[in-house]
């Protein structure tokens, strides 16, 4: 039986991932000034639908709250309950 070398392998696996990669694009108002935006929340998810992603996996939800979080705070913003810039979903 013939061995298939190890880099013909990777080289596969390579290959089949990039083939699968998601295509992400995004639109949005160019024009819309960013920087205005200091404040933030997260809404009540409480009122989730059954078969949402995330209202069936908590460590999933947890995970992204606080990775967007860290990330909106790294840029200065501030979390906040009452009135706040924008508030997510």
């Amino acid at each position: 039986m013939r061995q298939i070398p190890f880099r013909a392998v990777i080289l596969l696996v390579l290959c089949a991932s990039a083939a699968v990669a998601a295509d992400v694009k995004s639109d949005y108002d160019r024009s819309f000034n960013l920087a205005n935006l200091r404040t933030f929340r997260f809404s009540d998810q409480s009122r989730r639908l059954p078969n949402d992603a995330l209202a069936s996996n908590e460590l999933v939800t947890r995970r992204l709250h606080a990775a967007i979080h860290d990330n909106l705070l790294a840029l200065g913003m501030e979390q906040q309950d009452g009135q706040v810039d924008f508030e997510i979903a």
